[in-house]
């Protein structure tokens, strides 16, 4: 097969958010005294945002109102601070760096906002290294659709059948094999509790193989 482009998740895959996500929000549960389990958070990983509704969550499992406001004021600078610490996932560099020497072109496509997304990016000195960047904000369908990958390889101009996608959950894997990309799935330490095997590839970190590798081992058309 052929390979022209490679297009990465973001939350989960190149950085992971998604760990300390869950944790900001077992806090936030545990000052409540309940408990939110792992099982509970990972459904909704790879949807957007507003799928993700844990106030609303919180207020049916504690049964009465809680103080929105005042939870988001503590849990959000928590959250900042996690966040920070958190580097580049194993390989994301080496492999970043190997799709520009390969001349390939290369693509994200998140559910999360432009803000959030690009923000990061910048933060983290890998913001130059993609030539399309697809957020919430660029698509009227999100993951598990296949509408945002299909949008990004149109960026590319590409055809989505010489591209390889990369993620994390399974909401990704479907919107990325719905598009017609072949897709690597590289689970976290959340996303590892769900079923990944519609994916044509797992890999449990992309430090496992370089990049020309993986190409090298995909099935010849």
């Amino acid at each position: 097969m052929s390979v022209d482009a490679i297009v990465f998740d973001f939350d989960g895959l190149i950085l992971d958010t998604e760990t300390p996500q869950f944790n900001a929000w077992r806090e936030v549960f545990a000052d409540h005294g309940l408990q939110l389990e792992p099982r509970e958070w990972v459904d909704v990983l790879g949807r957007p945002p507003e799928s993700q509704n844990f106030y609303a969550m919180l207020e049916r499992r504690f049964g009465a109102p809680v103080d929105v406001a005042a939870i988001r004021a503590k849990r959000k600078p928590r959250l900042i601070k996690m966040i920070e610490a958190e580097p580049l996932r194993p390989g994301i560099a080496d492999w970043l760096e190997e799709a520009e020497r390969l001349g390939l072109r290369i693509g994200l496509c998140s559910s999360s906002s432009h803000e959030w997304v690009e923000g990061n990016l910048h933060r983290l000195g890998v913001h130059h290294y993609f030539h399309v960047i697809t957020c919430n904000e660029d698509t009227t369908e999100h993951k598990p659709h296949p509408q945002p990958f299909l949008h990004t390889c149109g960026r590319l101009h590409v055809e989505p059948a010489r591209a390889i996608a990369l993620e994390d959950s399974p909401n990704g894997v479907t919107s990325a094999k719905a598009a017609g990309l072949f897709t690597i799935a590289v689970p976290n330490p959340l996303t590892q509790l769900l079923n990944l095997d519609h994916a044509d590839r797992v890999l449990e970190s992309l430090s496992a193989v370089t990049l020309a590798q993986a190409i090298e081992q995909m099935p010849r058309a």
